[in-house]
């Protein structure tokens, strides 16, 4: 009986355990069921949401930005700023340098002490506007040339020298006698003089006024190529040409006879006119020590006529050879210019020194012709 009842006992304990094993599997299923929803019905929110930011981020305006793209946008302008912050700094050292020569300038050639404050003004005025007032004539300052080192103050005296000369063109013709362009019938050619200033030294003075057989282009592109030769030189040009700049060049030569020449041209074209402008710089930051050198000055004016041909003028000046502070001596100047005056009596010593230069000038006007194209249609 016991063994029986113990057979009994052990099967209802084993059907009681699989009964819990049933329940607990049965729960168990229902829970992965339950988690196994729930995690499809997160997957359909978040890919909702999903869409949803793409939606909106479709439909985001294009300027705004990120902070990322904001805060690289902030440091670019402050480097950029930096960067500014430097060349206006860099500017202002130069405008105050400028205004510095300005102001020395000014007091040089007027006697008149500028203040500082109004110097800005004058710079802001251009040489176009400054050459259009009258000048004072008991001022020579557009006479008297230099160019400073800075940069700044040296283009601002090559457009202040160039721009005076031909501003001072038609006037300058007027005064050494030159007939009105419409005046066909007068022909000035190899005019020279050669006179003696009572402030001392010696002065040559070059008229030419007739027509040419070249053309306006012709004329012109023989002037730009070998300016020099316009001043009695014969130099390569390509060795010479020190500065250009837009309408200006500045060529600088030694010659055989140890002569220095520095000499800035101008050119100021219309379409049928064509002016050119040399002058001598005197004094030059750039060029150290003391040259021998003249003071020189050329106005070449063209005219294009209607038959093909172009009328010229032209006028040179042109000083003894000096070095500055240096006593003037004629019997130096012969010797520079080839010939010598020990056979001249003192009476006539510049008589004989104006007659063998003379000679001497025809011949080199001879070469001039030839090389600048200044040909009459009359005279060959």
């Amino acid at each position: 009986m016991i063994a029986e009842e113990q057979v009994r006992d052990g099967k209802i304990a084993r059907e009681e355990k699989q009964e819990r094993e049933r329940k607990r599997h049965f729960l168990y299923r229902i829970e992965k069921k339950s988690e196994a929803a729930h995690l499809k019905q997160t997957q359909i929110e978040l890919e909702t949401k999903l869409q949803q930011l793409v939606e909106a981020s479709k439909l985001r305006q294009p300027h705004i930005l990120s902070w990322r793209d904001a805060a690289k946008a902030l440091k670019d302008a402050r480097d950029g700023a930096h960067v500014r912050n430097r060349q206006l700094r860099a500017r202002i050292h130069i405008y105050e340098r400028l205004v510095r020569d300005l102001s020395m300038w000014v007091q040089a050639t007027d006697g008149v002490s500028v203040p500082f404050s109004f110097l800005p003004m004058i710079i802001s005025l251009t040489p176009q506007y400054i050459c259009q007032r009258s000048l004072n004539p008991l001022s020579p300052t557009w006479r008297d040339v230099t160019l400073l080192a800075n940069p700044e103050s040296r283009k601002l005296g090559k457009e202040w020298i160039t721009m005076q000369m031909f501003h001072n063109t038609d006037r300058v013709f007027q005064q050494h006698g030159f007939p009105s362009w419409d005046c066909d019938d007068v022909d000035v050619y190899r005019d020279l003089d050669i006179s003696f200033p009572e402030s001392g030294g010696c002065l040559y003075t070059s008229r030419r006024h007739f027509v040419s057989s070249k053309s306006l282009e012709q004329s012109c592109d023989a002037v730009r190529r070998n300016c020099l030769s316009t001043l009695l030189v014969h130099v390569n040009r390509v060795e010479t040409l020190r500065e250009a700049d837009a309408n200006t060049q500045l060529l600088t030569v030694h010659t055989t006879n140890d002569e220095f020449l520095n000499i800035l041209c101008g050119e100021f074209a219309t379409p049928d006119r064509c002016t050119f402008v040399l002058r001598q710089i005197q004094r030059d930051d750039t060029q150290e020590g003391r040259f021998r050198q003249r003071n020189r000055m050329l106005w070449y004016d063209f005219f294009r006529l209607p038959n093909g041909c172009s009328k010229k003028r032209s006028l040179a000046i042109a000083s003894n050879c000096f070095v500055r502070d240096d006593e003037f001596s004629l019997d130096d100047e012969a010797c520079t210019l080839g010939f010598h005056l020990d056979d001249a009596p003192p009476a006539r010593k510049e008589d004989i020194f104006r007659s063998r230069l003379l000679g001497a000038l025809d011949k080199l006007l001879e070469r001039l012709d030839t090389n600048v194209g200044l040909i009459r249609t009359s005279s060959g």
